[in-house]
């Protein structure tokens, strides 16, 4: 989720990759960091369902990704992943 929010210019700190992210040094006492999302992202959809157009598939701005797709899709990440459990959201 953190590259969506990179690729679409989705965050407060503005970051072109996530080998920023990973520079990023953390209070030793906090043991994490927020990233906050902009304002005008905080109300919006991040997960798009894939639409069939003319010449093959893309993915809309429109239609949110489904519960199922979103299922199939992160349980074949785990499977070729070689996870023995499978992935549930």
């Amino acid at each position: 989720m953190i590259v969506l929010g990179i690729f679409d210019d989705a965050l407060e700190m503005d970051f072109t990759s996530v080998e920023q992210i990973f520079q990023l040094r953390v209070d030793p006492r906090q043991q994490s960091m927020r990233l906050k999302w902009k304002k005008t992202w905080e109300e919006r959809l991040i997960f798009w369902q894939a639409v069939p157009i003319l010449d093959g598939i893309r993915t809309s701005h429109e239609e949110p990704l489904h519960y199922h797709s979103f299922l199939c899709h992160i349980q074949r990440l785990g499977f070729i992943a070689g996870m023995m459990k499978i992935l549930n959201p």
